[in-house]
């Protein structure tokens, strides 16, 4: 049994008897998806006829699932291909986003995992922040920031970015207080969340009123809610019957709001972080021809290549290196980020410079170094024996 060969089956999409003869051959597949079982097996192991087994190993063969090696006086070869497949495929996606309400510059980052494109994906956050997201829909603009392999990627990066926006006061990322039903962070975000507590009252028909009246069917509209009503006060007698005056409402206590302070710092070096990966990550399409992968490690690496270089500087540099530095070593690892960042100063002077360091200017450069060294030397030397022979 192959646990590497049965998890990249399970996401093919075919009918269900080409995904059970596909699972049942997975499972008697080594790691490399090979196995020689019988149809009769196949047949037995799957509950299905053998005509089925044979049309559903035809139609695999046929999307490039597997390959067959039929061999005389033995039992066929299958070789499970299930990357080859052509197909439709359900993959899940994970992905950090950012909605943002343009007028008021609010704006929430969350994580998602979505079995179709990030961007076909219709989704607006969650909790209190989604429901003030959807009324202003109109108003907002989605943006995915980064994309992974996995949620937990995914769940690294999004603590990363929300960690360095929270100080923003326009953040939405806020935990609410349990127990008030994310009122208050409601009232916050300006909703108008329904009071709790209400109770519903029947209103009595006046003594004076027909016997028709009280009999007619009632509007199904709940009452409004009446703070005044519900409020504590002063119960007295009139003709018309009891009324309860509610009692003056005292005035609040001022109220210390402190100021939520921005760290302009963390801000900047956000701003920074996404300009780099910016001329970095396009840099690095128009020489590969495929975008580079972003994961929570090169966010880090990024994030310290940046303060080793400054914001004003590190977007350049770092499209320099792409574009300009063509050493074998660097290009054999394909412009790795780690190598960026541990060449940071040096890939520095060399964008300063206006030209890179490759291996060959280096043996050139230490060439003329030695013929330097050497003929130096050798004036040394003239000089010593002309100095001897005046002395002579």
């Amino acid at each position: 049994m192959s646990t590497i060969m049965m998890a990249a089956c399970w996401p093919l999409q075919m009918s269900a008897t080409q995904k059970i003869v596909l699972v049942s051959l997975a499972d008697q597949a080594n790691d490399e998806g090979v196995c020689w079982p019988a149809v009769g097996t196949i047949a037995e192991r799957t509950c299905v006829s053998e005509r089925a087994v044979q049309d559903a190993l035809k139609w695999l063969e046929s999307h490039s699932a597997l390959r067959r090696e039929r061999r005389n006086q033995r039992s066929t070869v299958y070789i499970i291909t299930p990357r080859s497949f052509t197909g439709k495929t359900a993959v899940t996606t994970h992905y950090v986003y950012r909605i943002e309400h343009v007028p008021s510059g609010r704006f929430y980052v969350g994580l998602r995992s979505s079995a179709g494109l990030p961007e076909e994906d219709d989704y607006w956050g969650s909790g209190v922040a989604s429901v003030w997201l959807q009324k202003n829909k109109a108003d907002c603009v989605r943006k995915v920031l980064a994309t992974f392999p996995t949620r937990r990627e995914a769940a690294e990066y999004e603590a990363w970015e929300t960690q360095v926006c929270i100080s923003d006061p326009l953040c939405m990322n806020k935990r609410v207080a349990a127990g008030d039903g994310g009122r208050q962070a409601a009232e916050a975000l300006g909703a108008n969340p329904a009071p709790a507590n209400t109770a519903t009252a029947a209103a009595a028909p006046a003594p004076s009123a027909p016997m028709g009246a009280a009999s007619a069917p009632t509007s199904p509209q709940l009452p409004r809610f009446d703070p005044a009503a519900a409020a504590p006060g002063t119960v007295r007698e009139t003709k018309e019957g009891t009324v309860t005056e509610p009692l003056q409402p005292a005035s609040p206590p001022a109220v210390k709001v402190k100021a939520e302070q921005v760290d302009e710092k963390e801000t900047a070096l956000q701003a920074a972080c996404r300009a780099t990966w910016a001329a970095y990550s396009d840099a690095y399409e128009r020489r590969y021809g495929a975008k580079p992968v972003r994961n929570a490690s090169v966010n880090a690496k990024v994030k310290q290549f940046v303060l080793r270089i400054g914001h004003d500087e590190s977007p350049a540099v770092a499209e320099f290196y792409v574009d300009r530095v063509s050493d074998s070593f660097v290009v054999r690892k394909v412009h790795d980020v780690g190598l960026l960042l541990s060449g940071a100063e040096g890939y520095r002077t060399q964008w300063t410079a206006g030209s890179a360091m490759t291996a060959t200017r280096a043996a050139q450069a230490d060439k003329s170094q030695a013929n330097y060294d050497a003929a130096a030397e050798a004036m040394a030397l003239i000089r010593a024996k002309r100095g001897a022979a005046h002395a002579g």
